[in-house]
């Protein structure tokens, strides 16, 4: 009997661990990203002025000032186009880009 639960413990514990993960990915892993995300996040639109992909650089327009803007370090970053609208949100050490969707229309309201 000792020996019977010794081997089922490895077992439980494993199934107990895989209904967390699934039930995490089931929310896009929003609570752990909520943990990672700074408290103040700040939210604005750029205008984007002209791209060049190779370089995966560019310039946008942020309150009527043109910025130089680059998206190498965005590892699912989505196409920029000349005279289209991208929201951005930063905070403390933190920075990602917006696509324009149904789901993300809030941002750009």
């Amino acid at each position: 009997l000792l020996i019977a639960s010794c081997a089922f413990l490895p077992v439980k514990w494993s199934i107990d661990a895989g209904r967390g993960y699934r039930k995490s990915m089931e929310n896009h892993f929003a609570k752990e990203l909520s943990k990672l995300l700074p408290h103040e996040l700040m939210c604005n639109i750029a205008t984007v002025q002209w791209v060049e992909v190779q370089k995966a650089e560019g310039s946008w327009t942020v309150d009527g000032k043109e910025d130089f803007i680059s998206f190498v370090s965005c590892v699912n970053c989505f196409e920029f186009k000349p005279q289209t609208e991208v929201a951005f949100v930063y905070g403390k050490e933190f920075f990602a880009y917006i696509k324009r969707d149904p789901r993300t229309e809030t941002f750009y309201g």
